[in-house]
This record gives structure tokens, C-alpha cells and sequence, in this order.
């Protein structure tokens, strides 16, 4: 009987670890991130301590410049997606609630001499799961590109059943030697507009 509270207890209070927020195109992010209270914004939803699972609603979620996390000398990263406390056993799941499918339209996100890159991800066991990607702007001209998604220094990271139009010259880039960067490109659905 001891053995059974001590499963109990030890598979709850795991449990009590996890934590899901809910993003949608009517929420806000001074709300509880919950279903019935979801956040305005991944920015706010990645923020939070603890989370392991982030659902967007179904709709089309308009990026602003405002919501650029990161601006470097030459990149305007509009979602950097940093976390390690992630595990291959238990990745951050960042995507569409059940058989909703968000769209992000970054055709508002035109920062003036910079490239965009829409989610750089540097950090490790990510898994980003249906969703779409429009809109992203080339705003320099020349030899230039912007980018949907750039995987760089992070490892373990899944990238599937998404769907990407744009303008932007590269879908994907992976700069690492590490076998999982390399192929989970595949996964994206590529459609050109």
C-alpha cells in the first residue's frame, strides 16, 4: 500500500511540473494563460516559467514590430526561442490546439535595415507543430534574404506539418552539423505565393 502512495505521489507531483497556456487572437496577455483566459502573444506565453506546452487557437495572428524579441546588427528576430530546460523526454511543444491550424502573418514586421528572421531558435528540444507562416518581408535589396525559420546552436529540435509562404528567399536554415538540423526541414510543407 506504501508503494502505491509513493507512485501516486511521486507521478503527481510531476505532473504538478507541466504547464499548458493557451494563446488566441482575442486574449491578453495580463490573463492567466488558461483556455478560458489565454495570452495575446507567444511572446508572453514563452515567458513563463515552467511552461511546457503552448496551444494556439485557430485564426490569424497579425505580428507587429513591437513583438520583435530580439534585434541584432543585422537581424530583426521576431521570436527567439531560447529555452534549455527542456529535455529530448520532454519537449517544449509550441503549436496549433488540437486540429486548429494558426496562421502568423508577419506582412506588418518591416524593420528598417534589417533582415527578418521569423523563429530563431537557439535553443534545444523544440518541437513546433501545425502552423502557417506568412507574410515575411524582404526590407533590404540586394544580396539579402529573410528567413521563416532558423535553427542555430539549439539542439534536438522538430519541425513539422507547417506551412510557409512568403517572398523571403530561405524557408530554413540549419548551421550545425548535428544530424537532426539537417533533415527536419523536410517536414515543412513549402508553398510559394
Amino acid at each position: 500500500m506504501k508503494l502505491f502512495y509513493f507512485i501516486f505521489l511521486f507521478f503527481y507531483a510531476c505532473c504538478l511540473h507541466a504547464k499548458t497556456c493557451f494563446v488566441a487572437t482575442n486574449g491578453c496577455d495580463l490573463n492567466k494563460g488558461t483556455i478560458d483566459s489565454p495570452f495575446a502573444t507567444l511572446n508572453k506565453a514563452y515567458s513563463m516559467e515552467g511552461v511546457d506546452t503552448i496551444y494556439f487557437r485557430a485564426g490569424v495572428y497579425v505580428i507587429t514590430e513591437e513583438q520583435i524579441m530580439e534585434k541584432t546588427n543585422l537581424y530583426a528576430r521576431v521570436f527567439k526561442m531560447s529555452r534549455t530546460d527542456c529535455s529530448v523526454s520532454k519537449r517544449l511543444y509550441i503549436g496549433g490546439y488540437q486540429l486548429e491550424r494558426p496562421v502568423f502573418d508577419l506582412s506588418q514586421v518591416r524593420p528598417q535595415g534589417l533582415r527578418v528572421c521569423v523563429f530563431y531558435v537557439d535553443g534545444s528540444c523544440h518541437h513546433f507543430n501545425n502552423f502557417e507562416v506568412v507574410g515575411t518581408q524582404v526590407t533590404l535589396r540586394g544580396h539579402t534574404q529573410s528567413e521563416c525559420f532558423r535553427n542555430e546552436g539549439g539542439n534536438y529540435n522538430i519541425y513539422e506539418n507547417m506551412k510557409v509562404c512568403q517572398k523571403a528567399h530561405l524557408l530554413c536554415l540549419a548551421q550545425s552539423p548535428d544530424f537532426h538540423k539537417l533533415g527536419l526541414c523536410y517536414y515543412l510543407k513549402i508553398l510559394y505565393l
